[in-house]
């Protein structure tokens, strides 16, 4: 079961980009509504394969002037490695290796929610897909942390929350469930 977002702390969360700077979080969604796509790690199996998803039918995501950011916990360096490999050349990706946003947003964390025999079946799923992972180096961000969804409208107002339960779940909600509500 998911927390409710804490508008608030995920606001003032400070994130990096590529090179290492630093920018609350808060002032993405001031320029317009976003849908943060919050990543497991830089390297996971799952997480490639969902912002590569993501990524293709970004046009649906946007028609009503969402953005989409993805959201990692790993190094900075990672950043650029991701982008470039699942050819991502436009994409707002940014950091928290403090891990404070995922928290902020309610998304689950530890080996529990890890390891289960759903993240298995899941991974295997992935990868007879043809998705690869990237070799894992801690620097790639938490192994022990889930991903998930928030949608934002400018004013901060959560319009859709999804967190997932085991590695490789992502929502299923259609396109429009998230961004039908957006609005600017």
């Amino acid at each position: 079961m998911s927390k409710n977002v804490d508008i608030n702390a995920l606001s003032n969360t400070t994130v990096l980009d590529s090179d290492g700077r630093q920018l609350k979080l808060g002032q993405i969604w001031n320029s317009g509504p976003v849908i943060l796509i919050f990543l497991r790690h830089f390297a996971c199996i799952s997480c490639r394969a969902h912002a590569a998803q993501v990524w293709k039918e970004k046009e649906q995501y946007q028609k009503n002037g969402a953005r989409i950011v993805f959201i990692g916990n790993g190094d900075p360096s990672f950043i650029e490695e991701f982008r470039s490999s699942l050819d991502l050349q436009d994409a707002l990706i940014l950091t928290d290796p403090s891990l404070e946003s995922f928290r902020a947003a309610g998304l689950r964390n530890g080996y529990l929610a890890v390891l289960q025999l759903k993240s298995v079946v899941n991974a295997m799923k992935l990868a007879i897909d043809g998705n690869r992972p990237k070799l894992y180096t801690k620097e790639a961000g938490s192994v022990w942390q889930l991903g998930g969804i928030v949608a934002l409208k400018q004013d901060g107002k959560v319009v859709y929350q999804y967190a997932s339960e085991a590695l490789g779940d992502v929502s299923d909600a259609d396109i429009e469930v998230i961004v039908g509500a957006e609005g600017k």
